[in-house]
């Protein structure tokens, strides 16, 4: 597999993720308003792209700094994970994985959950798209 092939995965599990997410989210916080305030809402509408797009670029960083024999299958998902780990980090001074285990624990904000979820969807989703037979004579 070809670094472009990996910048393109990346790029397609982030955008699935992004949409997915957005598209949940909101209904999430219809379903639940007990837990939707305005910072919530517009946190999903401005943030959720922002934490999506700062982890796809330092996904792309690391997809072209790391060597192509590292790079394959499921490591590819725990690169595209650990991005928006860092992301989250970078963004809110806490993991993710921090913030799942106080949602839980708390009973607060499980909204949290759907980063890492959308994402792995995302990954699977381009896998799909990219070894499609319409998206292989395209990229020819």
């Amino acid at each position: 597999m070809e670094k472009k092939y990996f910048i393109k995965l990346g790029l397609v599990a982030y955008l699935t993720a992004l949409i997915l997410d957005l598209i949940v989210g909101f209904f999430w916080l219809i379903a639940f308003p007990r837990i939707a305030d305005w910072e919530t809402f517009s946190y999903s509408i401005y943030g959720i792209p922002i934490t999506y797009m700062f982890a796809y670029c330092i996904y792309s960083i690391s997809s072209l700094l790391l060597p192509h024999k590292i790079i394959k299958g499921y490591i590819i998902l725990l690169i595209l994970l650990i991005c928006v780990e860092l992301v989250m980090f970078f963004l809110f001074g806490d993991f993710m994985v921090i913030m799942i285990i106080e949602a839980i624990n708390h009973g607060g904000d499980y909204i949290v959950f759907l980063f890492p979820v959308t994402t792995i969807i995302g990954y699977f989703w381009g896998i799909y798209i990219l070894r499609s037979p319409s998206s292989l004579k395209s990229a020819t």
